[in-house]
Parts: C-alpha cells; sequence; structure tokens
C-alpha cells in the first residue's frame, strides 16, 4: 500500500512497516483485513476496515490481556466482541502484539516500555496514514480499551501519548497479590468449600468458621490484601500464576530479586529461616509413574466426580486438545494433592533437565503451567514411565509469603505493617515501567470488577487517588469509575455452573466504549462514578441503584421473604426479585431464572416490556430433591430499552438458598 510505504515510524526503534495480508473478509462483520509488521523488530499488526460507508471516522484499538504477544485477538476472542465495539461506532479496529510474538519476549530488547504501550502507539499512528489512503482522511477520533494487561495498556497509552486518544475505557486492569491468593489457594484446599459456603447467600457470613491458624491468617491476608468478600470460588481455580514470567511469577520474581529465595530460608525474620513451614516443605526424588494424555484425562473427567475435572476439561475443549497428546503426569510415593506449586525437575530420559511448575492437580495427575498460557503440553512431551524427578515446593513456599516482604502499598498491605513500619524485613523495590501518574488526555472510563482473582480492586483505587491529585475539581470532567458488580475476569462459559456466579460483563465494556465516544464528542456525560467505601481490603457500595451511580442494574433476591428458606420436598417456595436501573441509564429489558444451578437460565420472566427502571416479580417453585439449592436471578438492562437488542446488554445477578429436607 502507498501509505504503509511512505509512512516514517515516530519511534526510531520502529523499522519500515510492511503488510503481507490484504484481503476482503465477511466475518464476522464484513471488513478489510491488514495484517503487517515493522521491518527489524518483531512488532505486528492486524487492522480490520469496515466498508468506506459505515467508518465514520474514528479509530478504535483494543488491547490484547496479560502480556501481549497476540495481534489476532480480536479473531481469536471473539467473545469480546471487538468488531461490535468498533464498527458499530463508525471506527475501524486494529490491535497490535505489543512488540513480542506469543510468549517469547525477545522482541523487547530488554526494554518492556515497547511492551507497555510504544508498540501499540507506533501502530495506531500507521493506522490513521493507511485509514487516509482508505477513507480520504485520518481519523477525526481515536480511542482505545482492553482488559487485564491490556487495562495497564490502555492508562500507559492515553498518558504517554495524550494527543492521540480522544477517549479510552480500561477495565479489570492492574494486578494483585499472586502470593497472597496462592498461599490462600495452598492452605484453603481442604476447606475451600466451607468457606464458600458460609460466604453464599444463606451462609453462616464467617468464612474462618472452623479453620486452622493458618488457614486463618492465609484467608485474612487474602481479604485485607484487596480480594473481595463473595468470590471465594475463584479459589477453586487452578495456580497458572506460578509459572508465567510475564505475570510476577515465581520465575519473574528469581529474575527481580534473585536473592529473595535464599534469604527466606536462611534468615530471621522470614517464615522459611524461622522453621514455621518446616512441616509443609517437600524435597523428593520418586519417579514417573505414568504419562497421562488428553483422551484419558477426558475419560476420567466425564462423570465430574475427579476433583479440578470439569476445570480441566474446559481448558482441553478451549485448547482443542484431544487424542493422544501429553497432559500431565503421575508421580510415585507422593500425595498428589500436596504437590500443587511444586517445580518438577527431570533427572533422566529423553526430557532431562527439563523444569516446570504443577498448576494443577486433577485427581493425582500434575498439570504442568507453560510461559504466558495455561499449560503447556509439550512440557510432557520425551517424559517416559519410569523416568527420575524430583519434586521440590521450596520456591513455591518462598514465593507464597513473598508478598509481607514487599509492604509498600498501603491500601494492600496494611496488614503488614504498624503506623508505617514494616513487621518483616523488606525487599529490594523492583522499578515498574507501567508506573501511572494519572495524568491523561482525553476521557477515561475505568471499570473494575468486584470478583476477579488477579486484578483487585487497590490498584483502581490508587489510580482514582492519582487522577484526583492530577485534576483535582476537573476530574469529573475527564474520569469515572464503574465497579462491575459479579464479574469475574474470564466471563462465565453460557449453560455452566459459573453463569450463576458471575456476569457476562462485555456488554458492560462495550457500552462504556460507546459512552467515552459520546462524551468526548458530544460532551455528553456518562454515568457518574460511583459511590463506594473501602474498608479492610473491601469496597462496600450502596444498595440503592441511584446511590450506588454508575450503569448497572441492582438486583436482590429472595425464598421466602428472605435469603434462605427451608422447605419440604415439593413444597412450593416463593421467589421474588427486584431489579433497579440508576435512573437516566436504561431499564430491564429481561430477567431470567436458573433453579437448578447449572446456568441454562432456562425461566424467563414474562411481561418485561423494557420499559420499567425498577422491576419487581415472584414466582412459585417446586424443589422435589432433599439438600441445598441455589435459585439465581438474572437481570439485564439497555440504555434505550430495547428487549431485542443483541448487544449493549447490562447484566447483574442476585442469588437465594433453599434447604429442602
Amino acid at each position: 500500500m502507498e501509505s504503509v510505504e511512505r509512512y516514517s515510524p515516530v519511534d526510531s526503534f520502529f523499522g519500515k512497516p510492511y503488510v503481507d495480508v490484504d484481503e476482503e473478509r465477511e466475518q464476522p462483520l464484513p471488513h478489510r483485513y491488514l495484517h503487517g509488521g515493522f521491518e527489524g523488530t518483531d512488532t505486528r499488526f492486524s487492522f480490520y476496515f469496515p466498508p468506506r460507508g459505515q467508518c465514520e471516522g474514528r479509530m478504535v484499538q483494543t488491547f490484547g490481556g496479560a502480556s501481549g504477544g497476540n495481534e489476532m485477538s480480536a479473531q481469536t476472542v471473539g467473545m469480546l466482541n471487538a468488531h461490535h465495539i468498533a464498527f458499530s461506532n463508525g471506527a475501524y479496529l486494529i490491535e497490535s502484539n505489543q512488540g513480542h510474538i506469543g510468549p517469547s519476549m525477545e522482541g523487547l530488547d530488554g526494554d518492556l516500555s515497547i511492551l507497555c504501550g510504544r508498540a501499540d502507539v507506533e501502530t495506531a499512528r500507521l493506522s490513521h496514514a493507511v485509514a487516509e489512503e482508505l477513507y480520504g482522511a485520518q481519523p477525526h477520533h481515536s480511542y482505545c480499551y482492553g482488559g487485564s494487561g491490556g487495562g495497564n495498556f490502555t492508562i500507559w497509552a492515553m498518558e504517554r501519548a495524550p494527543d492521540l486518544y480522544d477517549g479510552g475505557v480500561p477495565f479489570m486492569f492492574g494486578g494483585s497479590s499472586f502470593s497472597m491468593t496462592l498461599n490462600a489457594v495452598r492452605v484453603l484446599d481442604p476447606v475451600i468449600e466451607s468457606v464458600i459456603d458460609a460466604m453464599a447467600p444463606g451462609g453462616s457470613g464467617n468464612p474462618f468458621e472452623g479453620l486452622s491458624t493458618l488457614q486463618r491468617e492465609a484467608l485474612a491476608a487474602l481479604y485485607r490484601g484487596g480480594f473481595q468478600r463473595g468470590a471465594e470460588h475463584q479459589l477453586r481455580l487452578p495456580m497458572p500464576e506460578i509459572g508465567w514470567p510475564g505475570m510476577r511469577g515465581v520465575d519473574a520474581m528469581r529474575l527481580a530479586d534473585p536473592e529473595y529465595f535464599e534469604a527466606f530460608w536462611t534468615e530471621p525474620g522470614y517464615a522459611g529461616a524461622d522453621g514455621v513451614l518446616e512441616a509443609e516443605i517437600i524435597h523428593e526424588k520418586t519417579a514417573v509413574d505414568a504419562v497421562v494424555t488428553a483422551e484419558e484425562m477426558a475419560s476420567a473427567n466425564r462423570d465430574g466426580s475427579v476433583a479440578g475435572g470439569p476445570m480441566m476439561s474446559m481448558l482441553l475443549q478451549m485448547l482443542g486438545l484431544s487424542g493422544d497428546v501429553p497432559l500431565g503426569i503421575r508421580v510415585a510415593g507422593l500425595d498428589a494433592a500436596t504437590l500443587t506449586g511444586a517445580k518438577v525437575t527431570v533427572d533422566a530420559g529423553g526430557a532431562a533437565g527439563r523444569e516446570w511448575y504443577c498448576f494443577m492437580v486433577v485427581g493425582d495427575v500434575l498439570i504442568p503451567t507453560g510461559e504466558g498460557s495455561f499449560f503447556d503440553p509439550a512440557l510432557v512431551a520425551d517424559i517416559a514411565q519410569g523416568d527420575a524427578i524430583t519434586v521440590d515446593n521450596r520456591d513455591f513456599l518462598a514465593y507464597c509469603y513473598s508478598d509481607r516482604h514487599e509492604a509498600r502499598d498501603p491500601l494492600s498491605f496494611a496488614q503488614f505493617t504498624v503506623v508505617g513500619t514494616p513487621i518483616y524485613p523488606q525487599r529490594p523495590e523492583v522499578p515498574s515501567h507501567l508506573a501511572w501518574t494519572g495524568a491523561f488526555g482525553g476521557k477515561m472510563i475505568l471499570q473494575q470488577h468486584l470478583m476477579d482473582r488477579p486484578c483487585w480492586p487497590p490498584v483502581a483505587i490508587r489510580y482514582h487517588r492519582s487522577v484526583l491529585e492530577h485534576l483535582g475539581d476537573g476530574t469529573d470532567d475527564q474520569f469515572r469509575i464503574w465497579w462491575t458488580d459479579k464479574a469475574q475476569h474470564v466471563p462465565p462459559a453460557p449453560g455452566t455452573p459459573d453463569a450463576t456466579l458471575s456476569i457476562w460483563y462485555v456488554g458492560i465494556v462495550s457500552q462504556g466504549v460507546r459512552d467515552v465516544i459520546a462524551w468526548a464528542e458530544d460532551e455528553t456525560p456518562p454515568g457518574r462514578t460511583m459511590d463506594y467505601d473501602y474498608v479492610d481490603g473491601q469496597v462496600l457500595l450502596p444498595t440503592a441503584a441511584d446511590d450506588r451511580g454508575g450503569i448497572q442494574p441492582v438486583v436482590t433476591a429472595t425464598a421466602n421473604g428472605a435469603v434462605v428458606a427451608k422447605a419440604a420436598p415439593g413444597e412450593d417456595v416463593e421467589l421474588a426479585f427486584t431489579a433497579e436501573v440508576p435512573t437516566g441509564w436504561g431499564t430491564v429489558i429481561a430477567a431470567e431464572w436458573d433453579f437448578d444451578g447449572s446456568g441454562a437460565f432456562a425461566n424467563p420472566v414474562e411481561g418485561i416490556d423494557g420499559r420499567g427502571r425498577v422491576v419487581e416479580r415472584s414466582v412459585s417453585h417446586r424443589f422435589d430433591v432433599a439438600g441445598t439449592h441455589f435459585a439465581t436471578v438474572r437481570v439485564t438492562s439497555h440504555r434505550d430499552g430495547d428487549v431485542a437488542a443483541r448487544t449493549e446488554r447490562i447484566e447483574n445477578l442476585a442469588r437465594v438458598r433453599i434447604v429442602v429436607a
């Protein structure tokens, strides 16, 4: 293309751009697709241009999650609806791979600022030139959005290139203390179901009942660090954080602070050196009892009786793995249930010298984590039955306690300080390339999830405070923060039990992009910053929608007038809900009940016509089987009250407990 040939990169790191794919595509929406990169770098990009008559002179850039590495996430993660978000707003869509290919960081030449935003910014500037060739003019407004790592990149780009972006929507951004999370997963595993039940609707409300001292301390640290009550089911998940170099995992910490692991086991003031963990250390030489394939794993998981089996089945489906692809190993002579987080070193055989961390144990099978992915079957390749291995959890134990030695943030680590004085020895601070200032150009709507395991609220609160410092009385002219209730990191798969616990949040992101465009171009302010308090690591929201703010409906539910009901088998139980949308930000367009915990939501509520901001309904239902049941109501609102809308659907849900005896 002529525009690409003429383009001179603004950032001297990037060589001459090129295009290696230029084709018309019909799916998911008609567009012209361009793929290319910059010579002399690993930076790649994808451009998606709708037909000339559909583009109204805007650019929307989506940033990939985690540490990037994929310039095709709009194609491969279709659930995030990126094409619609851009095209429906009269924009073309672009994305880059943040300067590196897959998990390899070699293309960054050791400069993380390329990953954090420089590759994205240069890609955006190039797209302006291409748009001028295709549409006759460069975009008059440019916007960006992204979640998780992409939320970080959104903020970086808006702060470092204020001339380029007119608005942005970072969501579930920042991070959390992976070490606190992993320690809680480790010590709470035997009692996690009782913790979840205590905090579920109708539970005791006291998750510490029946826990040991070690378990109480780990859970308390988690809550005070910012992990939200009600999200305890997220602690059932495996541990991909263990081995992700780009995600502050064990290896990343070893690179950043190589002396920490020795200090942990030798210097007073560290739990390892003080003997606190003596009974938990595993350092054993053993052998591979068996290599387990995808087909063997799938077969063992089909009846749902294997611990962790449903999660493993979901991962197999997501990654398209089947047949004789090796997934994990059984080890001889050790209790597999204690090996989550342990490092496996192959001492002999075709894979001698290979190391990996176990992020998940399914039944008695150890599953390896890969670099930048949930797990990598290649790590099990060449391992054979009988190969000698060493299993060692000492690095993992040290990592689990590292947060107390990095207690610099009063929002997340107040439990490890007294009047600002750290209780435990402190490690040197590691400089971050994602140091935010709160000073950005354009308009921003920050959306932070309240049930997110890897991205906790404190980072959003810190950013909110930085914005207030820089913008002062002008904050409301440029910034909003919306807390997304009942949202976890990955949207739930439809028709699964997870769908009764968390919402499909993509509609809120999509509406946020639409609102930030209207704010930047028409001076139409979006829903106000939500009111919240932050107490002991917990975000507390008002119970009434108009007091709370934002755009999400507030939903409450009852069973026989309370949050828990007791009934005999076959006895009618009256289930009721109230849904309230903040005034001026839409009406209720749908509600559905799930009575059996399957996530099917097969019981729509009749008579909802999209006219009501406040909706109350009730229904009678009989539970025939003795036991504890949870009924869930999912409520959807829409800005224009369009009951047939397929997008910009704003969800929330509520659950009640029914004990049938």
